[in-house]
C-alpha cells in the first residue's frame, strides 16, 4: 500500500505491506500550516481510500503577562497589560497598530495574518493596543476589562492559526 498525503505533512513510512488481516498504517506528522489534511491510501489493482483529519497548531507557550506602565508582574482591572511569550503571532511579523483606529479599539483580530487573534479575561474580551513581532520576540499590549475582579483571573489566548492556551493570571 502506498500513501500520500496533502497541505505539506509528512508520512513515515510511505509505503507499507499489508498484515495477515489485510490492513497497513503509516505515521501522519503535521506540516506548519493548520488546516485539513487528506491521506490517501492506494494498494495494488487500483483501489484507493482516503480520510481526512485537522491539525491544529500548538498554542501560546512561556507566556508572562506584566502592567503595561511599570513592567512589573501583575494585572489589574483597566490596566494596560503586555503580554510576551513563544507562539503568541504565528506566522506574523513586525507591527500591528491600532492606535490609528478610529473608535474603540479591536477585541479581536479578523483579517490579514492576525486574523483570529483575541485575548479574553474571565471571559470578558480585551481590547487590542497592538501585537509586535520583531526578532522572534512577540508580545500583545492590551486593556484588562474592567469587568474583571480583583484576583485571580483565567485568561485565555486565542492566536492567529487557531492556536489557543489559557492561563491563570493574578
Amino acid at each position: 500500500v502506498t500513501f500520500a498525503v496533502s497541505n505539506g505533512a509528512s508520512l513515515l513510512p510511505s509505503s507499507a505491506p499489508t498484515d495477515t488481516n489485510g490492513e497497513a498504517s503509516t505515521t501522519v506528522t503535521a506540516g506548519p500550516a493548520a488546516g485539513a489534511i487528506t491521506v490517501t491510501a492506494t494498494a495494488a489493482g487500483g483501489f484507493s481510500a482516503s480520510f481526512s483529519l485537522v491539525a491544529t497548531p500548538p498554542g501560546p507557550s512561556d507566556v508572562k503577562f506584566f502592567n503595561g506602565a511599570s513592567f512589573q508582574a501583575g494585572i489589574a482591572p483597566g490596566a494596560i497589560a503586555v503580554i510576551t511569550g513563544t507562539n503568541l503571532l504565528p506566522g506574523f511579523s513586525g507591527l500591528y497598530n491600532a492606535a490609528g483606529i478610529v473608535g474603540p479599539l479591536p477585541t479581536s483580530i479578523t483579517t490579514g495574518a492576525l486574523a483570529g487573534l483575541n485575548i479574553t479575561f474571565n471571559g470578558v474580551a480585551a481590547p487590542i493596543f497592538y501585537a509586535s513581532n520583531q526578532n522572534g520576540q512577540q508580545q500583545v499590549a492590551v486593556q484588562v476589562p474592567y469587568e474583571v475582579s480583583p484576583g485571580t483571573a483565567s485568561v485565555v489566548i486565542n492566536t492567529p492559526g487557531q492556536g489557543t492556551g489559557t492561563f491563570s493570571v493574578p
